[in-house]
């Protein structure tokens, strides 16, 4: 999104007065959000799908201290219970989005 504004300032001491258009660029954020799969198997490795949009890098935290930065990884549980799924995606500007599901 762009956007234009004008800045118009005034000298007190002398009242000329004076203007300057600045624009303003800002950013889409990205939107974090990912899908796996509703079974899975203790040792075997589960894939999840990032389905984040406007993001570039991505950091995974699989609740089991794993940890990834691929687009689309894997990771296998060995011990059974809920995990807690974190995905921080980041664009190319520094905004991020953080999604998190419980599985």
């Amino acid at each position: 999104i762009t956007t234009s504004y004008i800045v118009k300032g005034t000298d007190s001491l002398t009242t000329c007065s004076n203007s300057a258009t600045i624009i303003l660029k800002v950013n889409t954020n990205p939107q974090a959000s990912f899908t796996y799969p509703l079974l899975g198997c203790l040792n075997s490795p589960i894939n999840f799908i990032n389905t984040t949009t406007n993001g570039n890098y991505y950091s995974w935290d699989f609740g089991n201290d794993t940890i990834s930065n691929l687009n689309n990884p894997q990771n296998t549980y060995i011990d059974t219970g809920f995990y807690a799924i974190k995905l921080i995606a980041k664009n190319n500007f520094g905004c991020t989005d953080t999604s998190t599901k419980n599985i």
